[in-house]
């Protein structure tokens, strides 16, 4: 969790009858960490999990399209506290192996 709070942006969100201050992730790392939190999740909550790697998939898709530096500095806060590799383990198994996300993942130092 404090992967996702560390570079948050706040946003409004709004109500029926005033706005509320949030903080949101950025989109990179958010991504990044449904494809993590998808691994954790138990044989019995498989319909999440992919449901998880879906919207990573479409997320990081377009995010490496648009911002692929942002999605890069997002791996290597990963790499820096030891969770790269899972992430890179989880992908591997259930992403479409012609995604954009695999050749992003394999590409970078391990």
């Amino acid at each position: 969790m404090n992967y996702l709070l560390e570079g948050c942006s706040e946003a409004l969100a709004p109500g029926r009858t005033s706005a509320t201050l949030v903080r949101v992730p950025s989109p990179a790392r958010y991504g990044l960490h449904k494809i993590l939190v998808s691994g954790e999740r138990p044989s019995s909550s498989a319909v999440k999990a992919t449901k998880d790697i879906a919207q990573a998939t479409e997320l990081l898709e377009y995010m490496l399209e648009v911002h692929p530096a942002e999605v890069a500095m997002a791996f290597d806060a990963l790499e820096a506290i030891g969770l790269a590799k899972r992430v890179r383990e989880t992908a591997g198994r259930r992403i479409d192996p012609a995604s954009s996300i695999l050749g992003f993942l394999h590409s970078r130092p391990k």
